[in-house]
């Protein structure tokens, strides 16, 4: 019975990654399409779509990785890795604000999509390396 259960305690979480890593790919794309969107001042910008589905994906994005955290246990003491991937998200979730507000300079604009995307090198070089 225990193999069993680590089986399918297993396969949850392979599900939930696999879930997590699919809208990790769908957010990043959504914010490069958004950011080249923003920097030649497109209308389409405006499209419903393009302002609410962003929001669906990283609900999705960050109840997968809270999901992934519980099935691990590790939601009360997470690893010092995910506390750094937390920072990371923060630091890029400002630097996307920025890059996308409307009224933003093209130079701040420019500065602001640099620093997202170090923040997501800072992401992924610690979901990678799992070290702190």
């Amino acid at each position: 019975e225990s193999r069993a259960k680590y089986f399918y305690s297993h396969m949850n979480y392979l599900i939930l990654k696999h879930i997590h890593v699919t809208f990790v790919t769908l957010s990043v794309a959504g914010f490069l399409f958004r950011s080249v969107l923003a920097l030649r001042h497109s209308p389409f910008l405006k499209r419903r779509l393009v302002r609410i589905l962003p929001h669906i994906v990283d609900t999705v994005l960050l109840l997968s990785a809270l999901a992934m955290l519980v099935q691990r246990q590790e939601l009360t003491a997470p690893p010092a890795w995910v506390l750094a991937k937390i920072f990371g998200l923060l630091v890029y979730i400002a630097a996307g604000v920025i890059c996308l507000r409307p009224g933003t300079s093209s130079s701040r604009r420019i500065q602001a999509f640099i620093c997202a995307l170090a923040a997501l090198g800072w992401i992924f070089y610690f979901a990678f390396q799992k070290t702190f």
